[in-house]
């Protein structure tokens, strides 16, 4: 059971599917964004956010934000291209993530997960004109 996933994104746009009986597909549609991008609370879903924000992308065409939706227009990003941690104390999987550079092509996303028994990382690119599939 993974308990942290930490993701260096440079302004990824992602959508999660997590696990722990069952896969559940985290969209971001029912968070509100002031504008410019809102922090994301902890408990959202069951999972401790650190330095990720919700963006609504509307208006932000053409852009990896906009490539980076998975359902309405919602996102969820780094804050200032800092790295980002996923946590939550009862543990989860993070099963796959659709991920987008928001503005530049050729990012680099490094993930790594850990639990007390286990340490995974993995690392791939992204473009901002479409997103990729990532299943972890």
């Amino acid at each position: 059971m993974v308990h942290r996933t930490t993701l260096a994104t440079l302004f990824a746009a992602m959508s999660f599917a997590t696990s722990t009986a069952s896969a559940h597909l985290i969209t971001f549609d029912d968070l509100t964004d002031n504008g410019n991008g809102t922090a994301i609370s902890n408990g959202y879903s069951g999972l401790d956010w650190d330095n990720f924000n919700v963006l609504n992308t509307v208006g932000l065409i053409p852009s990896g934000f906009v490539n980076g939706t998975a359902s309405f227009a919602n996102i969820a990003f780094n804050d200032q291209a800092n790295p980002t941690t996923i946590s939550s104390s009862t543990g989860f999987n993070l099963l796959s993530g659709k991920f987008t550079g928001a503005w530049n092509d050729g990012l680099q996303i490094d993930a790594v997960a850990f639990s007390s028994a286990d340490i995974y990382s993995t690392s791939f690119t992204v473009n901002s004109t479409s997103a990729s599939d990532i299943v972890i």
